[in-house]
């Protein structure tokens, strides 16, 4: 409860992604939408917009992982989506790399470097101020992003 006496729920509920849960009725499988409403679907939480006043090329853009993942051409060809790296009832942790790795080799035939994760390289953490540390979901050859 707070203060005022109402209930108060911790984290995300069923209803946040599934919208008719609460009543038990047929509820939507986000895995089955297409790209863009799956991404649309996480961005209600994870943000699709940035904030007013920030340039394209901002660091702290890279706190929204959905605006920096369309911006990457393995989304622009509808095969990849939130859904494909992340679990959606679990937390992303290490195994997401090995996870991903796996995603990524179902589309390129062969890594360039086979002892190491795909994420490593093609999204890269990065602290754009102290208290942040995110990955970057611009999925792409870093050095043509970065200045």
């Amino acid at each position: 409860m707070n203060g005022a006496g109402a209930v108060v729920k911790g984290g995300v509920d069923c209803e946040r992604c599934h919208a008719g849960a609460a009543e038990h009725k047929s509820v939507a499988n986000p895995v089955k939408l297409s790209a863009a409403a799956q991404v649309e679907l996480c961005a209600a939480c994870h943000r699709l917009t940035p904030p007013p006043g920030l340039s394209p090329r901002d660091p702290l853009l890279i706190r929204f992982q959905p605006l920096r993942l369309v911006k990457s051409k393995c989304y622009a060809t509808g095969r990849l989506t939130c859904g494909s790296c992340h679990a959606a009832h679990e937390n992303a942790g290490t195994n997401a790399r090995v996870q991903s790795r796996a995603q990524c080799l179902q589309y390129h035939a062969q890594p360039h470097r086979a002892q190491e994760d795909c994420v490593g390289c093609h999204m890269p953490r990065s602290s754009p101020a102290p208290y942040l540390n995110f990955t970057d979901h611009w999925i792409t050859i870093q050095s043509r992003i970065r200045p």
